[in-house]
């Protein structure tokens, strides 16, 4: 806080203000005397959560070292494009599990319609009809899974 600006006293301090106001001058000075001086500080903390640091410190950065503006933001944009890059590799991921499970899936239910029409024998298709079913199903489990600990991980950080 600026050191020119007055910081408005409690009715207290203002009271002993005003009675020490009326005593002589000398009775004053030994009153206050007998008062151990005080010195009050202060501390601001400022929290800044960004890729780039906040302007002040970057305007600082670039006087201590001209340039050095220019560089945090390649450094920056670099970090950026690195993210985006790791973000398209887990959408690929992402759908190639869902087309490998429906793949899987859809192969063994076509394989039961297989060895049920051609063999004329149902109960036989049953296995792998139920193995497509499961396989799905526990795909759909896993992943649901894992966008929960995405989700924990995300609340974790903010």
């Amino acid at each position: 806080m600026p050191k020119d600006k007055e910081i408005p006293l409690p009715t207290e301090v203002e009271d002993i203000k005003r009675k020490l106001e009326q005593l002589p001058e000398d009775s004053r000075v030994e009153v206050l005397s007998r008062f151990t001086p005080i010195e009050v500080t202060s501390e601001v903390t400022s929290v800044h959560r960004g890729p780039l640091p906040p302007p002040e410190s970057f305007r600082g950065y670039e006087e201590i070292l001209p340039g050095a503006a220019e560089r945090i933001l390649v450094i920056a944009e670099k970090e950026q494009q690195i993210r985006h890059e790791g973000q398209k590799g887990a959408i690929f991921n992402d759908r190639l599990r869902i087309l490998s499970s429906w793949t899987t899936s859809i192969g063994l239910l076509v394989l039961c319609g297989f060895i049920a029409f051609g063999t004329g024998q149902v109960i036989a298709s049953l296995p792998f009809g139920l193995a497509g079913s499961l396989v799905a199903m526990f795909r759909l489990w896993l992943r649901y899974k894992e966008r929960q600990q995405e989700q924990e991980k995300i609340s974790k950080n903010d």
